[in-house]
């Protein structure tokens, strides 16, 4: 295995009860996800790319030059 980048994973209830904007990382705003996918309890996720290039972009949710086989 190897790192290859990194994500960001906010509780939505617990950000939502003292802020009124969604989470961001620099200008970045994080992505919404709903439960229950991926995970059962509805969140923000920021995906970064950091030592694996992405031709999509740094911040984009999957990375086609990264497999987990």
């Amino acid at each position: 295995m190897k790192l290859v980048g990194v994500e960001f994973v906010v509780v939505s209830a617990a950000w939502d009860a003292h802020h009124t904007m969604i989470p961001y990382f620099g200008t970045q705003i994080f992505d919404i996800a709903l439960a229950p996918a991926p995970l059962p309890f509805d969140n923000y996720q920021l995906h970064v790319w950091v030592w694996r290039h992405n031709p999509s972009g740094i911040f984009t949710k999957f990375n086609p030059r990264v497999s987990c086989l």
